[in-house]
Formats: structure tokens, C-alpha cells, sequence
């Protein structure tokens, strides 16, 4: 869902040349009409003054011009090849969706949320895991606070959730989703890369591998949090703590990613 005051900016890796839009993560180059360019090349300002632009240099009405433009921003943006600046800031964005969301339940949807990329430095494995976790922060975040709640709704409910299990297992379930996505990028050793945040869906977007390596990327995500989890289990026992195998449940519920039920698990089995 964008707006004239939303602005488009390139994401990490991409670049415009005469040639077109080169994408350095994907190796692809897209060509790039006069239209385009023009749009491409006022990168950074509102949509709806890039819009008004358009209509006065190339004689169209301004209301078509502005529905080509958005129409074009969504569709970079989709492609992954530009991250959007709402103009409104952050917080009045997403208060804005809300209200859109609540206004399209009935509907059984819910309004379309930009895309974004950002890219990660794999030249090792450390520098990718940084990159990784400082991409997903706030994702991460959000996932931690959503699982805490729900952990002191069944507290309240149920009675059987120790005390402060919620702090645990809401850091537990953030901190999944970071090891995951770093599991990821950390074995791609070198392999040009971005963090892509689209909608729910979290993945990395990477250069065309080898078939082994592909695997190798799928099926470290799910290991690195399932290992953690194993650890804290293996903690859990011994110490008697609840808490703990909650936290071990949280991470080690990954593992479900090295199943034919998931994404990375299919890549991994080569299905």
C-alpha cells in the first residue's frame, strides 16, 4: 500500500546504469524503458511529486501518471529491487495499516505491506551472523513480545506457566528467528546476499549456488536454533527448570524446517 508521500530508494546490491536496473545479488540485469529511468533516477522523493513531474514533462493526465507511478513502485518492489521510505514516518505507517486492516476484515483480507531488503556481508561467517541479527532485530522483537504474551495468556488461564517464563520464552522465540536467518547466510561464504523482510515471511536471497551448496544454506537455518534448543533442553533436565524446556521448545520447534512441510526442507531433500 503506498502513497504520494511514500518515497522508493534502491535496495542494498542494486544499481541503474544506462543499461537498465542491475540487481548484484541475483547477477540479473532488467532493462529499463525512458519512463522507468525517469522514475529510477528521482529515487528518494515523494511518489506523488515524481507523479506531478511525469504528467508536466511527457503531456499525461496527472491522475493516470500517478497511478503509473505507484503501480511501478509496487511492482520494483515486489521484484526486491527497491525498499520503500514511508513519508509519513514509521509509527504513522503502521498505525495507517491498522486502520486499514480493520477496515478489510470483513473482507477477509488485509492491505498490502512493502517489502525490504537489506544486504549481508558473507565474506565470514561472523560478519554475516552480525549482519544477520542486526537485519532482523526488530522482527525478532516483535515474534519475542507476541510469544511472551501468548505465554502469559495461558499462565493466566491454565496456571501451569512459572512465573517469569514469559521473559524466557519471548527471548527464546526472537532469538530463534535471528539464528535461524543467520544460519542461513553464515555457510554462504562469500556468496553475494540480502535479508528480504516480506509480509511474515523472512528469507535470505542469495546468488544461484551449486546444488550442494543450495542444501547446505536450507539446511543450516533450522540447525543452528534446533542445536541451541537441544543445549538448553540438555540444560533443562538436570537443573529441574520449566522454564528452560520451555525456552528449548521454542528454539528446537525449527526443526520442523528440516521437514518436507517447509521450504528449506524441500530445498534440502531437492524437492
Amino acid at each position: 500500500m503506498l502513497s504520494d508521500t511514500d518515497a522508493i530508494v534502491l535496495a542494498d546490491g542494486v544499481r541503474v546504469d544506462s543499461g537498465g536496473i542491475v540487481d548484484e545479488v541475483r547477477a540479473e540485469r532488467l532493462p529499463a524503458n525512458a519512463t522507468a529511468s525517469f522514475v529510477l533516477a528521482r529515487a528518494g522523493q515523494p511518489l506523488g511529486a515524481v507523479a506531478a513531474e511525469l504528467a508536466f514533462v511527457y503531456r499525461v493526465e496527472r491522475g493516470q501518471a500517478r497511478d503509473d507511478v505507484l503501480s511501478f513502485a509496487y511492482r520494483l518492489n515486489r521484484l526486491l529491487l527497491v525498499n520503500v521510505q514511508p513519508g509519513s514516518g514509521r509509527t504513522r505507517h503502521l498505525w495507517s495499516w491498522l486502520q486499514g486492516a480493520l477496515r478489510l476484515v470483513p473482507a477477509n483480507t488485509v492491505p498490502r505491506t512493502a517489502w525490504r531488503r537489506v544486504g549481508l556481508d558473507t565474506r565470514s561467517g561472523m560478519r554475516a551472523a552480525l549482519c544477520t541479527l542486526a537485519a532482523v532485530r526488530w522482527r525478532a522483537l516483535t515474534i519475542g513480545l507476541l510469544a511472551a504474551l501468548l505465554c502469559v495468556e495461558t499462565a493466566a488461564v491454565g496456571g501451569v506457566v512459572p512465573g517469569w517464563s514469559w521473559v524466557v520464552v519471548g527471548v527464546a522465540a526472537g532469538l530463534g528467528l535471528a539464528l535461524h536467518e543467520a544460519g542461513h547466510a553464515m555457510v554462504l561464504g562469500g556468496v553475494p546476499a540480502a535479508l528480504v523482510l516480506a509480509g511474515p515471511r523472512t528469507f535470505v536471497l542469495h546468488r544461484t549456488v551449486s546444488t550442494a551448496r543450495r542444501r547446505l544454506v536450507a539446511l543450516a537455518g533450522p540447525t543452528v536454533p534446533l542445536a541451541a534448543g537441544a543445549f538448553v533442553a540438555a540444560a533443562a533436565r538436570p537443573a529441574g527448570s520449566t522454564v528452560l524446556a520451555l525456552a528449548a521448545c521454542a528454539l528446537c520447534g525449527h526443526g520442523l524446517g528440516l521437514t518436507v512441510a517447509t521450504r528449506d526442507g524441500r530445498t534440502a531433500c531437492g524437492a
